[in-house]
């Protein structure tokens, strides 16, 4: 579940809502430097892994309510960080020589300046 925040830059008096974290569908990045947004869509950018991921995931369920299995937790590892390794070739760097990070700093898409107010919370988004 992700959050929108309604921000104001303290430098440039910009106002903007601002989504955090991420959604069933989609994760937002932002550039650490600039302030620049990215979409990684979840499902659309590797379907494979996925269905892999969620194959293992229902096994593990059924399997595993009182016991471990070592191999579909390990197959769950492998492709977890199949996932991550996607995610960082295809967000990649941004055009400034920042790295878009999910949580970071809000940074101000006018001026880049940190120095910003949550004038509060707008609403949650999926």
């Amino acid at each position: 579940m992700g959050l929108a925040k309604n921000v104001q830059c303290n430098k440039c008096d910009k106002n903007w809502t601002h989504y955090e974290g991420s959604g069933f569908q989609h994760e937002i990045y932002y550039c650490d430097k600039c302030g620049k947004q990215k979409y990684y869509e979840i499902f659309n950018s590797c379907p494979n892994l996925w269905e892999q991921y969620h194959f293992y995931t229902e096994k593990w369920k059924s399997e595993n309510e009182n016991k471990e299995n070592l191999f579909l937790e390990k197959q769950l590892i492998s492709i977890d960080k199949k996932i991550k390794r996607h995610k960082i070739k295809v967000i990649g760097v941004c055009d400034c020589g920042g790295k878009y990070e999910i949580n970071g700093d809000i940074v101000c898409p006018n001026c880049h300046s940190k120095d910003v107010n949550n004038n509060g919370y707008c609403l949650l988004w999926d």
